[in-house]
């Protein structure tokens, strides 16, 4: 669970039989990542909706609805990420003030650049700070942030690191990357591979579906009953179900963390 100021936050989910409209405008209004679809009968869950998945399903079965400017225009000139005021740190950047920013600045990844070009080299985000919360140790976040990364890019390539588009592509590309490759955000840097802006899921989605959608009037469809048995999923939905259950412990380390930095300035 996670907590801010010592309160619990409230619980945000859907019934199944609403629109993925309001999914959409619940997820941008509540600024959550994952939302709780819940059978409309029983209130049991049914399954978690994310940014992720709704993009998928817009690229897969929503191209030809697509408007033409995603394929000829750039994410900035149809003022789609952010392109001005871009946080960003640097590879001996402290750890602790990289996660200020993940927790109280509104941000959930942050660009790790090189000091004197901003060339992006990586991405710290709240999901790599888990491992870090779930040591409990007290000397783990007396570290930098290229320290804190080494563990992550074991094995990995570094020109796996940064998933990125050019600042000249369109939005569509832009969108392409962020589905093919399978990620929350991108970042857009200029010919020499500094940081320009950033794309995010929720930024997509708030452009294709909440903004377009401000207008329109909730549709009332029939209603259901979405009840499954466990023994009722195949083997790729449980590895679905998994993986949604194990991505709560972002929520939990961000808790944790939060507590940990708190204490670490009262001293």
């Amino acid at each position: 669970m996670v907590q801010t100021e010592g309160k619990l936050k409230e619980l945000v989910s859907i019934d199944a039989n609403n629109s993925l409209l309001e999914a959409a405008r619940l997820l941008a209004q509540h600024r959550i990542h994952r939302l709780p679809v819940l059978d409309p009968e029983s209130g049991s869950p049914l399954f978690i909706l994310t940014h992720k998945r709704l993009l998928k399903f817009l690229w897969c079965f929503g191209q030809q609805y697509s408007q033409p400017d995603f394929h000829i225009r750039t994410a900035k000139d149809l003022n789609v990420g952010t392109w001005v005021g871009i946080r960003v740190v640097f590879p001996d950047t402290p750890l602790t003030d990289c996660l200020d920013i993940l927790l109280n600045k509104g941000v959930s990844g942050v660009p790790v650049v090189e000091r004197d070009t901003f060339k992006v080299v990586d991405m710290y985000s709240r999901f790599d700070a888990v491992g870090i919360a779930m040591e409990e140790k007290a000397d783990s976040l007396e570290v930098t942030v290229e320290e804190a990364l080494k563990f992550k890019n074991l094995g990995t390539k570094e020109s796996d690191r940064v998933v990125a588009v050019r600042d000249t592509d369109t939005l569509w590309k832009a969108i392409t990357v962020l589905v093919e490759r399978n990620v929350h955000r991108l970042c857009a840097v200029n010919e020499t591979g500094a940081i320009e802006g950033i794309i995010s899921l929720s930024d997509v989605i708030n452009h294709m579906v909440v903004k377009p959608g401000e207008n329109l009037k909730p549709i009332r469809v029939p209603r259901k009953h979405y009840s499954h048995h466990p023994f009722e999923y195949n083997d790729k939905e449980y590895r679905n179900r998994l993986h949604d259950s194990a991505t709560l412990l972002e929520d939990t380390a961000t808790g944790k963390l939060q507590k940990e930095l708190s204490d670490m300035s009262i001293r």
